[in-house]
């Protein structure tokens, strides 16, 4: 798989026409549903609209997983919390200089 396909996988985006075609209804109706209930246009949700949005987020999370597998240990992963900033890597310059002056003025002696 190449680097398109696999990102275009990714960031597929479901639909309201995904949504209306799961449930039997029109989009249509699922956008006037989506509205403010105090907007003229309103309409109540269609029955059986959870279990459509449970099996369009099943299915989702399957295709995900799938793809997920299709990448597992083709490189190591880094958690977003382990990056380390550029403020950090400045600070550890600073540190480093400073103990090499210190290290300097100690072999003077």
């Amino acid at each position: 798989m190449n680097f398109v396909h696999a990102t275009s996988k990714l960031i597929e985006p479901l639909t309201l026409e995904d949504l209306a075609r799961e449930i039997g209804v029109s989009h249509g109706l699922l956008r006037q549903s989506r509205l403010s209930t105090s907007n003229p246009s309103y309409r109540t949700p269609p029955d059986g609209w959870e279990a459509a949005v449970a099996a369009l987020a099943r299915r989702r999370a399957s295709d995900l997983d799938r793809l997920a597998g299709q990448f597992a240990g083709s490189s190591p992963r880094r958690s977003p919390g382990k990056r380390k900033s550029a403020g950090a890597a400045k600070g550890r310059r600073k540190t480093a200089a400073k103990k090499a002056k210190r290290k300097k003025r100690s072999t003077r002696r």
